[in-house]
């Protein structure tokens, strides 16, 4: 297991969700502004820095607690890219794409689960209706 002590300045950090659901990270800027980082309830891993720069996962405080408290792990990009390339990986990927929407991607076209979640985070959606429904936590009622 790696801590975020160990992350490398400036490298891809590839995680695994462990929650019981979808896990939603929000990092700060020293400006202020923020940026969502949704982590979906999968098996396989989650390239998080597509989202936003590996700096401000090692300077998050929520990043560190969610590691340590065993919510979300942090594998290696070897182990990442190695599982990422399996068949069951690939299966995945279609379900969480059929899961955040109707995003028409070509069959022949190789997609991240990072990509599929990335071209739902579009700016036509405002970042609280995004937090909602990807909290896991809030039950249909």
């Amino acid at each position: 297991m790696i801590t975020v002590d160990e992350l490398v300045k400036g490298k891809p950090i590839y995680v695994k969700n462990k929650s019981k659901g979808d896990f939603l990270l929000t990092l700060y800027r020293g400006d202020g502004s923020s940026e969502l980082v949704p982590v979906p309830k999968t098996f396989i891993p989650i390239c998080v820095t597509n989202f936003a720069e590996p700096d401000m996962f090692r300077k998050s405080s929520d990043f560190r607690r969610a590691v340590s408290r065993g919510l979300i792990e942090i594998i290696s990009s070897e182990q990442a890219i190695t599982e990422l390339k399996e068949d069951d990986a690939k299966g995945e990927l279609e379900r969480i794409r059929n899961l955040f929407g109707n995003i028409d991607y070509a069959a022949t076209q190789d997609v991240t689960a990072m990509e599929v979640i990335r071209d739902i985070g579009s700016d036509k959606v405002s970042l609280k209706v995004r937090d909602i429904i990807m909290r896991s936590d809030i039950s249909d009622d």
